[in-house]
C-alpha cells in the first residue's frame, strides 16, 4: 500500500519547550487513522503540521510523495483540514460550502455539489441551503464545515475533534459522512478524538500518543510518575487499592513509563517472573477491523486497555463489573524521556 504521509525526526517546540517527537512514522492511503491521547499529548500539532498549516522546528513530512511547505499549492488541492472549533463565514450555508469550490475553479454544475455535500451530512439544501451560518445550532455548523470540506473531495481529511461538543444525531451524521468519503473516493482519514468507542470501532489504524511521542495502540500502557525508591532498591508506584506498580529503576522519580500488560498469568523473560494486579473490568469495545476486544480495566487510580480475542473474552467470562487479574514484566519498562 502507498503511503500518503511520510514523516522523518519530526520535532516542534512552543516558546522553546518540546511538544512533539517523531522519529519515523508512516501513513497509509485511503484508511482511517484514529489518533487518541490525552490533552496535551500532540495531537493537534500534528494535525497542523500533516495540514502544512505550521512549519515543523525540525524534520520533514512528505505528503503524496512529495515535500511540502506550509499552504503549498499542491497540498492545498488534496489537503484538508477541520478544527475542533471551525468558523464559517458570516455568509449563507450555501456560500460557505460554494467557496471552497470556487477558490479552486470547481464551478460546474456548482449548485448540485453543494446540495451533494450537504447531503452527506445530513443537511437539505431547500431547507439549509440559504440560511445564515449565525442562525445554525453548533452540531449544524459543524456539520456544514465539514460539507465545506467534502465538498471538494479532498484526497486527505484532517480531523480535529469532529464530534466534541455536539449532539448526538450530529455526531453520528459527522462519523456517516467520514466513512462515506473513504469509501466513494479512497479519501484518508486522520481523526483525534477522545470518543474511544468510534476510534476502535470505525478506524483502520489507531495511534496513542503521549508527551509528543506516537506509537500503534496495543497493550502497551502509559502509567505516569511519581516512582517511588524502596529500602530494597526496588522502585514503584503506589495505587489506590494498595497495589503496587514495579519498575526497572527510572531516568527520574517524575518519568512516565511505558509498560506491556497482559491477561496471561505466567509471563516470563528468562530472568524474572510476571507481576500481577487486581482490578476491574470497565469496558469492551470491538476493533471492527481486526475482530479483536479492547477491554478497559480499572486498577486503582490507573485505566488500563488491553486487546484481546472474542474467544479469551468467552473464555474468561470479561464483562463490565469483573474482577479480573493482569499480569507484566517490571524488567521490560520503557520509559517516555522528554
Amino acid at each position: 500500500m502507498d503511503f500518503i504521509y511520510q514523516i522523518r525526526g519530526l520535532k516542534q517546540r512552543y516558546n522553546g519547550s518540546p511538544v512533539l517527537n517523531i522519529d519515523r512514522l508512516d501513513i497509509d492511503q485511503g484508511i482511517i487513522t484514529g489518533i487518541m491521547g490525552p490533552n496535551g499529548s500532540g495531537k493537534t500539532t500534528l494535525l497542523r503540521l500533516l495540514a502544512f498549516i505550521d512549519s515543523p522546528w525540525q524534520g520533514e513530512v512528505r505528503c503524496n510523495g512529495r515535500a511540502a511547505t506550509p499552504f503549498s499549492e499542491h497540498i492545498r488541492r488534496i489537503v484538508t483540514f477541520l478544527p475542533q472549533t471551525p468558523s464559517l463565514l458570516l455568509r449563507s450555508v450555501y456560500k460557505n460550502i460554494s467557496y471552497g469550490l470556487k477558490i479552486r475553479g470547481m464551478t460546474e454544475r456548482l449548485d448540485e455539489q453543494v446540495e451533494k455535500a450537504l447531503s452527506m451530512v445530513g443537511l437539505s439544501m431547500s431547507t439549509f441551503g440559504h440560511r445564515r451560518s449565525v442562525a445554525l445550532s453548533g452540531g449544524e455548523a459543524q456539520r456544514v464545515a465539514l460539507a465545506a470540506r467534502l465538498a471538494i473531495k479532498p484526497k486527505v481529511l484532517l480531523l480535529d475533534e469532529p464530534t466534541a461538543n455536539v449532539d448526538t444525531e450530529s455526531a453520528l451524521r459527522i462519523k456517516q459522512a467520514v466513512h462515506r468519503a473513504k469509501a466513494r473516493w479512497n479519501t484518508t482519514v486522520i481523526v483525534v478524538s477522545h470518543d474511544s468507542q468510534w476510534i476502535y470501532e470505525g478506524c483502520d489504524r489507531i495511534l496513542q500518543m503521549y508527551q509528543g511521542r506516537a506509537w500503534d495502540a496495543g497493550n502497551k500502557n502509559v502509567v505516569p510518575g511519581p516512582w517511588q525508591h524502596a529500602s530494597d532498591g526496588s522502585w514503584f508506584r503506589p495505587l489506590t487499592n494498595g497495589h503496587k506498580i514495579m519498575v526497572s529503576p527510572p531516568p527520574s522519580p517524575d518519568t512516565t513509563a511505558m509498560i506491556a500488560f497482559s491477561l496471561e498469568k505466567s509471563l516470563k523473560d528468562g530472568q524474572s517472573q510476571a507481576c500481577l494486579l487486581d482490578g476491574t473490568v470497565s469496558r469492551l469495545i470491538l476493533e471492527k477491523k481486526t475482530g479483536r476486544i479492547a477491554v478497559s480495566i480499572t486498577v486503582g487510580d490507573v485505566v488500563l486497555t488491553l486487546k484481546t480475542s472474542a474467544a479469551t473474552v468467552e473464555q474468561e467470562s470479561l464483562y463490565p463489573g469483573k474482577q479480573i487479574t493482569v499480569s507484566y514484566l517490571p524488567g521490560h519498562t520503557q520509559w517516555i524521556v522528554p
